[in-house]
């Protein structure tokens, strides 16, 4: 008997490119790595190619690197195997400023896929908001009564002397990104949704200095000044943070000497805006206190940030972080602290800064604030978790040890971060842009809704009006 041996036939998938329109940028895929050793090659627009697949599930993956004529990077999509069939799992963004928004992977026909993208975004090829009006100073309800926030003792208060608590959330990307990324008026009132009262932007000093005017839809300062008019609309105050020096160039140990310019710049136009708020450098490390407070060592100190923002006739407030990336206020006091007024003081507790039984720099919450703690104003505008270790559970305890004590102390915070991320130690707060909240984004939210900071947009009082002696009599008669 001749016995045959029949071996099953496994298609390899097509894949069809129409990622764009081909022009302006012309997107290729090239295949990166994948379970089942093919080797490199790519796809360009409207062509296709095959996706590695075999007899084994196991090693039916392929991740694809996004790139354009030029070479510029896009991100990377990942195809695997999902009960049977190819399907795309996930996409992680490309270098700074170029990135995809909605990435589809759709069925064509039997073994054939194609990949198409709702916006592609450049450096410099969008506008997040390009109807909005340039921003106006806050004002009352059915007045024009501008609201100017201020500080008193250990307090910030409105206009009107009513004490203010600060509680919102940090969106970052404009410290990487010269039009930020997934900006839009949804993702503001989103924010404003859970709660919030302040939504803090991380800022990049370089790409605000290169910048076009504000009347220049689509640069860098038109869009912060279109974030401060959402906010605005949406009663929120805005935290105007110098996060970064350089493009590309991440965190640095403290200011130099072109945030001296930044300031005077940022200070001139948002002088007569009093619910922006400015946060003098975000995460100083790394040299002496000294330097932290007078410059040094080619640094630029918070005492000269602050003048250079009183010096372009701003008296807006100030917030004034401490060492040990921000955390470390302890030499804080009376008689070592940054003069001057409407000054509030920054803290960043992460992980166990803060915490019981913490000896690092700073120590726990009650020696850290020793010297300021119902002397002056303090902020958390960064805090939670961002170690990966403290994940999937124990990451807990940390948000709710934070937020007690600052609900406790009257202490102000801004959440970090509104950020998608599939790296829980972003730190991300949401799982999707419509702000569904995730790990310790839960903790924030339901503080948010259950203790949120005060209304800064409070109507203001109407004097009842004199009665003459007739409208009397005709009232009586």
């Amino acid at each position: 008997m001749l016995l045959l041996t029949v071996s099953t036939l496994v298609a390899d998938p097509v894949l069809f490119n129409y990622l764009g329109t081909g022009e302006n940028p012309r997107l290729s895929l090239t295949l990166s790595s994948n379970g089942n050793n093919w080797n490199p090659y790519s796809i360009d627009y409207q062509s296709s190619g095959n996706i590695p697949w075999g007899s084994n599930a196991g090693n039916n993956w392929s991740t694809w690197d996004v790139k354009d004529e030029n070479g510029q990077y896009y991100g990377t999509i990942t195809i695997e195997d999902v009960n049977g069939a190819p399907s795309e799992t996930k996409y992680v963004g490309g270098n700074v400023g170029y990135y995809l928004e909605g990435v589809h992977f759709n069925y064509v026909s039997a073994d054939n896929y194609s990949l198409t993208v709702d916006v592609i975004h450049g450096y410099s090829n969008s506008d997040p908001f390009p109807d909005a009006p340039v921003a106006t100073p806050a004002v009352y309800p059915d007045s024009e009564t501008p609201i100017i926030l201020s500080t008193s003792g250990n307090t910030i208060i409105n206009d009107k002397g009513t004490p203010i608590i600060l509680k919102g959330l940090v969106r970052p990307s404009l410290e990487w990104n010269a039009q930020g990324q997934y900006l839009s008026v949804s993702d503001i009132i989103n924010i404003r949704n859970w709660g919030a009262n302040v939504i803090r932007l991380d800022l990049n000093q370089g790409y605000w200095l290169s910048s076009a005017p504000i009347s220049t839809q689509g640069s860098y300062k038109q869009i912060i000044d279109a974030i401060i008019y959402y906010a605005t609309q949406n009663k929120m105050a805005v935290i105007l943070d110098l996060h970064w020096l350089t493009p590309n160039g991440g965190q640095q140990p403290m200011a130099n000497s072109d945030s001296i310019t930044f300031w005077q710049q940022v200070a001139n136009q948002y002088k007569n805006f009093g619910t922006v708020i400015f946060e003098l450098y975000n995460e100083p490390y790394g040299i002496s206190q000294n330097d932290w407070l007078n410059g040094g060592d080619g640094y630029i100190g918070y005492q000269q940030l602050y003048d250079a923002v009183r010096g372009a006739g701003a008296n807006n407030l100030c917030i004034v972080n401490g060492l040990d990336y921000a955390y470390d206020l302890s030499f804080v006091n009376d008689s070592f602290r940054v003069t001057g007024s409407n000054i509030i003081y920054g803290s960043h507790p992460y992980n166990q800064k803060g915490q019981d039984g913490y000896t690092g720099a700073g120590g726990t919450f009650a020696t850290d604030f020793a010297g300021i703690l119902g002397k002056y104003p303090i902020i958390f505008t960064e805090f939670g978790v961002n170690d990966n270790s403290y994940f999937p559970t124990a990451y807990k305890s940390i948000y709710e040890n934070i937020l007690a004590y600052a609900n406790a102390n009257s202490i102000s915070y801004s959440g970090f971060a509104w950020w998608v991320d599939t790296n829980p130690a972003f730190p991300t707060l949401i799982s999707d842009w419509n702000g569904t909240p995730l790990n310790g984004g839960v903790l924030v939210h339901d503080d948010l809704q259950n203790n949120p900071g005060t209304s800064i947009f409070q109507e203001t009082a109407k004097e009842p009006k004199k009665r003459t002696w007739r409208s009397w009599w005709l009232s009586w008669w």
